[in-house]
């Protein structure tokens, strides 16, 4: 590959950075969405889980805790996705080009990869209308992963055209 055509890939996949950067900070915003979903539309199945911490603490308690938990969780993803996003947007650009990003993105993808497949492994024992609600948020799910991926195999790519370059210019 010649230096003309290491430029024009190099400029493709920090343009990819870019694009798929802004998906995944999108994507966070997505969490947000359906968790605020399944608490409303859901409240019933949600409430009838909170049988499990029993009769030592009481009904609001058990909805308070497990709020909190769900905001903690919800808000830990959204902010990891708007900070590899936008890290990597930046990097796309031109900008930073620290590569804690990548680590944390990589590190993203085995836990939604796992949790896709948890998904999709326990779809059998749903009801009808739960197993479409989850189908259907699974589905965003992998998208989601897959536009990860996209963006973790651009990062590398960006790098190592980088350094070849850089090596060349010398």
């Amino acid at each position: 590959m010649d230096r003309h055509d290491m430029q024009r890939e190099l400029r493709r996949n920090e343009n990819t950075l870019v694009v798929a950067g802004l998906g995944i900070a999108a994507f966070g915003v997505w969490s947000i969405v359906k968790m605020v979903l399944m608490m409303t539309l859901q409240a019933d199945k949600v409430l009838a889980e909170l049988d499990v911490f029993g009769e030592s603490v009481t009904r609001e308690q058990a909805i308070l805790i497990v709020s909190v938990i769900a905001v903690a969780i919800v808000l830990v993803d959204m902010l990891l996705r708007l900070y590899v996003g936008l890290s990597a947007r930046k990097d796309g650009l031109g900008g930073k080009k620290k590569s804690t990003y990548i680590v944390v993105l990589c590190i993203m993808i085995v836990v939604t990869l796992f949790a896709d497949w948890y998904s999709a492994a326990n779809l059998s024992e749903l009801s009808e209308d739960s197993a479409l609600d989850t189908l259907a948020s699974l589905a965003v799910e992998l998208t989601s992963t897959v536009v990860m991926i996209e963006l973790a195999v651009a990062a590398i790519k960006v790098r190592k055209l980088r350094k070849k370059l850089a090596e060349e210019a010398r």
